[in-house]
């Protein structure tokens, strides 16, 4: 029990001080509107890249994590990029 509590106590104090940039960002594509939404969570603006390509729009990030809320965004497998279904506009929040 008292290693169980240990690992837990170890776990919220890691998280408690992970770097603001490591809070990353939600990714969303609204299947109706085509309207992708990036809201950041303590992320610098010049942590997220937006790229389109003649597909594709890919979402990535600097160091932060992307937490993928769409099932039109898809992880390639490397952290911090998601490739979304083109979007017809944006929404961008990063605080």
């Amino acid at each position: 029990m008292r290693a169980e509590l240990r690992s837990l106590a170890v776990t919220v104090l890691g998280l408690a001080l992970l770097p603001t940039s490591a809070l990353g960002a939600t990714v969303d594509r609204d299947t109706e509107t085509g309207v992708i939404t990036i809201v950041g969570q303590g992320v610098d603006a010049d942590d997220i890249t937006v790229e389109r390509t003649s597909m594709f729009d890919i979402i990535s990030s600097d160091g932060a994590v992307l937490d993928n809320l769409s099932s039109e965004c898809d992880p390639p497998g490397t952290a911090g990029t998601l490739f979304c279904d083109r979007a017809s506009s944006f929404a961008v929040d990063l605080g």
